[in-house]
C-alpha cells in the first residue's frame, strides 16, 4: 500500500517537473541575491518573501519572471512585511 502511494507521489512530482512548474524556491526566477538589496540585508525577511513568491508562482506559474517577481517583492515590502 505505502509503496504504491510513494510511486504515485513520485509520478505526480515527475509530471509536474515535466511541465516546468516551480515546486521549490530554487525554481524561482529570482534568488536571494536579487532580493538582498531590497531587504537591506534582512535575511529573515528575504526568506519570508521568497516563500510568498513561491506560493504566488505555484498558483500562477506565468508570474515566474524575474521582473515580475521583483515587482511583487517590492509590493510585499511596501505593505510592511
Amino acid at each position: 500500500f505505502y509503496r504504491s502511494n510513494a510511486k504515485g507521489l513520485v509520478d505526480i512530482i515527475t509530471s509536474e517537473s515535466d511541465k516546468h512548474r516551480p515546486l521549490a524556491i530554487s525554481d524561482l526566477a529570482v534568488h536571494g541575491n536579487d532580493l538582498l538589496p531590497l531587504c537591506e540585508g534582512n535575511y529573515k525577511q528575504m526568506g519570508l518573501i521568497l516563500n510568498l513568491l513561491l506560493e504566488r508562482v505555484i498558483e500562477n506559474p506565468e508570474l515566474n519572471k524575474k521582473e515580475e517577481l521583483l515587482a511583487l517583492a517590492k509590493e510585499i515590502i511596501k505593505r510592511g512585511l
